[in-house]
């Protein structure tokens, strides 16, 4: 029965090892997880094993702490920062009307 229950997914590993260590590290050091955090929480959810409700959870925590780590970048630079870096699909796999 138990098999047959369906699936659970945790919290993404990265976010609970930045979690875990980030107050044991160095500050140069603490940028670097934070960012892979960044990135475990957003695939998880792109790959289905966060729901919409846990990643903006997860998300929410990790841009308070964004702005402890990085705290001389305004909003309006980190949302200009965000758009400077952004990469849309259509640009990833040749536009919309390729076959590939």
């Amino acid at each position: 029965r138990y098999y047959n229950s369906g699936t659970f997914h945790s919290s993404p590993v990265a976010f609970m090892a930045y979690t875990l260590l980030a107050d044991q590290l160095r500050h140069e050091t603490v940028g670097d997880l934070l960012w892979l955090a960044c990135i475990g929480v957003t695939d998880a959810f792109i790959h289905n094993r966060l729901d919409l409700s846990g990643y903006v959870k997860l998300a929410m925590d990790l841009q308070g702490k964004i702005e402890k780590v990085y705290p001389d970048l305004s909003a309006e630079d980190r949302f200009r920062e965000r758009m400077a870096n952004t990469m849309y699909a259509e640009d990833l796999y040749g536009g919309a009307g390729s076959s590939t």
